[in-house]
Formats: C-alpha cells, structure tokens, sequence
C-alpha cells in the first residue's frame, strides 16, 4: 500500500481488540488507510467507534489493554511509549471527536482551530 510518490505507508490496522478491566470492549478490529485519505467511522451507539479511535491515538482509557497491530507509515504504535507516540498525533494520525458540543471550541474561531495543527505540525505561518 506504499505511495510511490510520497514513501508513505499510510494506515495498518490489524486485530485491534482492547480490554478494560478484564472486558473486551473492542474486538479484532482491522482495516486499511491509504496515504492521505481520510475516514469517517459510523456506527450505532456503543459499536465502538470512539474506542477505535483513542485507540488508534494512543488515547483509550488508565488501565486499558489493547493488543493487535496499528502501524503508520510502517512503525508500529501498539506499545510505543506515549512521549514518542505523541509525535504522530496531529503530524500523522488525528480525530475529529464526534460530539459537536465538544468538537470545536465556541469560544474561537473555527479557522484557527482547523489551523492549529497545520501550523503546529507542519510549519505553516498564519498566512498559509
């Protein structure tokens, strides 16, 4: 699934289960990102989208065990420290969190939020 172009690999995601407190909230959860593409997740309510998701970030709850394979662009996520993978978060891998009352900040302006990132990860000055 390599991009010729950019030497990306993009998003692997393969037999992602977690467990909380010895329950397995998410099970065997696998499927494939392309570079630069962007997914939606539907779902009815406790299908385990939002868990999908702070897994893949790096963000599931104190205690949680997750097991499987999340690799972007070919380094693997599951059981790498949370400092390094911080460095993903927002440069290779984001979310947009579904509740619309906490998305977005109604005390700022949407542009300088869907900002924030790209000049946080990829330099960008206000002007761009």
């Amino acid at each position: 699934m390599s991009d010729q172009r950019t030497g990306r690999d993009g998003l692997e995601v393969t037999g992602l289960s977690v467990r909380i407190a010895g329950r397995t909230v998410l099970d065997d959860v696998t499927f494939t990102v392309p570079p630069g593409r962007r997914v939606g997740v539907i779902g009815a309510s406790g299908s385990g989208k939002s868990m999908t998701s702070l897994a893949l970030m790096g963000l599931e709850p104190a205690g949680a065990e997750v097991r499987g394979s999340i690799r972007l662009d070919g380094t693997e996520l599951v059981g790498m420290r949370d400092r390094d993978r911080a460095r993903h978060r927002g440069s290779g891998i984001g979310m947009v969190f579904q509740e619309p009352a906490t998305a977005l900040d109604p005390l700022r302006r949407v542009g300088a939020q869907v900002a924030e990132p790209l000049r946080l990860h990829r330099g960008l000055d206000r002007r761009a």
